[in-house]
């Protein structure tokens, strides 16, 4: 894996000043992986880090078969962390509300 470079506007303005600070900018990854068929696939990501992801790092996808350029990383995240958190944050405005709206609680002003 390596990394793009892409300085941030600031660091532009600044540069165009005279000042050096190329170390604010962002790495956005480059990615390589096999498909089930073979197919040899390299994607840049659009989520970038400061300081760059060491290369030769491993990193957990899921890509569409159809579509391999399509991915997901950090599936794991995406499709488990975030739907339970959201879930448990649903549930618990629920119970809130039916609270509520039983006047077992006050928690909405009247």
């Amino acid at each position: 894996m390596k990394s793009v470079y892409c300085p941030n506007e600031i660091t532009l303005i600044q540069n165009a000043h005279d000042i050096n600070d190329d170390e604010s900018g962002t790495y956005y990854p480059v990615i390589h992986f096999m498909t089930d068929k073979n197919e040899l696939i390299t994607k840049q990501l659009s989520i970038g880090f400061n300081p760059p992801m060491s290369v030769g790092r491993k990193l957990s996808i899921i890509y569409n078969p159809s579509d391999p350029g399509d991915i997901v990383t950090y599936p794991k995240i995406q499709l488990e962390v975030i739907p339970k958190l959201l879930t448990a944050i649903g549930v618990t405005v629920l119970v809130a509300v039916a609270l509520d709206v039983f006047e077992i609680v006050n928690i909405i002003p009247n």
